[in-house]
């Protein structure tokens, strides 16, 4: 996605070992946020049957400039 100079993310899942939806961790959740901050509206995929926005599963997020 990177290399080819996209930094937008729509939606995303996280997938543990065994094969089950989970919430994205938070290295992850800051590192989509701060690619744009378009992300932080990305649709997350927290488990089998709820979405929420990246947005909302950072509410404290620290400032970017």
């Amino acid at each position: 996605m990177l290399t080819r100079g996209q930094n937008v993310v729509v939606r995303m899942v996280a997938v543990g070992a065994d094969h089950k939806v989970l919430a994205p961790c938070g290295r992850c959740r800051e590192f989509i946020s701060q690619l744009s901050p378009r992300n932080l509206d990305a649709q997350v995929l927290v488990n089998q049957a709820e979405i929420v926005r990246l947005g909302d599963l950072m509410p404290y997020r620290w400032p970017v400039d």
